[in-house]
């Protein structure tokens, strides 16, 4: 996404503590966030805080949006990438571990049908190689730290009630294929004090981080970032 922002403009991604330290994994949601915001407070220099998420880290972006914004920070942009509220899910029992294997290879833009069936770490890793990701390469401790830490977070977003974040949001949805075929971009509404305004792009829910998806995403986000 950076290509489509001046070369100047400060562009920070956040990753999940318990990649590089499993057994330090977040208690709740809203202890991830402000796990987040403090380290977005270590380089925020002032001006609007702009904040981006797919996915789960959707999700965790619209809880830190709420809480930078109850502390008085200026928010800009707020962007979700076909991520749902987790309330939606709350009625789902605790995910298998095939979907931390499934969610794994949706990182890397791959179908489960790469797996030809064995959801395994050995078989995560091959594939990974096979298939010339960026992700190739990643040591087993690597893969189980990502495997546990999806876990953990699809847990605690099962235990959280979102707060309302009171500013518009812009929502891009996946037209095919996307998280769950029961999802609506409106289940925000309750948790949306300003205005949702979507856009569909024709990509699965995998995809939507690609460059083909992204080339539409990025430009969108960034009129919206320098208006």
């Amino acid at each position: 996404m950076t290509k489509y922002l001046p070369w100047d403009f400060p562009v920070w991604g956040i990753q999940a503590r318990g990649v590089l330290s499993p057994d330090q994994q977040p208690a709740s949601l809203e202890v991830m966030a402000r796990d987040y915001l403090a380290e977005i407070r270590k380089v925020h220099r002032g001006g609007p805080l702009h904040i981006v998420g797919w996915s789960l880290g959707g999700m965790v972006a619209q809880v830190l949006a709420a809480i930078a914004y109850e502390e008085d920070l200026p928010i800009g942009t707020v962007a979700l990438l076909d991520a749902y509220p987790s309330e939606a899910e709350s009625n789902i029992e605790h995910p298998p571990y095939e979907d931390a294997i499934s969610s794994v290879l949706a990182m890397a833009g791959l179908e489960d049908d790469v797996l030809n069936g064995q959801f395994t770490p050995a078989a995560l890793a091959e594939a990974l190689t096979e298939h010339a990701s960026p992700m190739a390469g990643l040591s087993s401790d690597a893969i189980d730290a990502l495997l546990v830490t999806y876990l953990n977070t699809a847990k605690i977003l099962r235990e959280y009630a979102h707060p309302v974040l009171e500013t518009d949001v812009l929502f891009f949805s996946a037209l095919k294929a996307g998280v769950g075929k029961d999802h609506n971009p409106n289940e925000w509404l309750p948790y949306i004090g300003g205005e949702l305004k979507e856009i569909g792009i024709d990509c699965t829910h995998r995809e939507m981080t690609q460059a083909g998806p992204m080339s539409l995403i990025g430009p969108a986000i960034a009129r919206e970032v320098l208006r």
